[in-house]
């Protein structure tokens, strides 16, 4: 992590994340509580896009918005002594939200096709899938 973004994960006026208990979760579609979640709860979004325009920097070709998930709690307890309670319903709506929203990472996070019968396939990425096309540092350790 850049020394520039390590600073700016989280916002200074960070405060406990905002979820409705369960009760008055049931009613909605999983759609209707991400917008309430997102809504309630700007600085997740602001964290999401810091860390995947980090992880753009350093030469990945795309990245998994669950990563981006399981870095931001991790910096949560680690910077602000903070469990952030992220639901993992919730890593489809934030990837297709910032790829529509920031035109740099457009196509960056791998997603599924949304209602198209196909069994869910994963849509194609920009960036190279064959792990010999990606960066160096991207390149995952090769087995023995």
């Amino acid at each position: 992590m850049s020394n520039e973004t390590q600073g700016l994960l989280f916002n200074p006026w960070h405060h406990e994340l905002v979820d409705k208990p369960e009760a008055e979760r049931v009613e909605l579609s999983i759609e209707e509580r991400f917008e309430r979640f997102h809504k309630e709860n700007p600085n997740v979004y602001a964290t999401l896009v810091r860390l995947a325009r980090d992880m753009k920097e350093r030469g990945l070709p795309f990245w998994s918005m669950k990563a981006a998930f399981e870095v931001a709690r991790y910096s949560a307890i680690i910077t602000y002594n903070e469990d952030w309670k992220l639901n993992n319903n919730y890593t489809a709506h934030y990837a297709r939200l910032i790829m529509q929203r920031e035109a740099d990472l457009a196509g960056f996070f791998r997603t599924r096709d949304q209602g198209t019968g196909d069994g869910g396939q994963e849509s194609a990425s920009d960036g190279p899938t064959d792990p010999a096309q990606l960066p160096r540092s991207a390149s995952p350790t090769p087995s023995p």
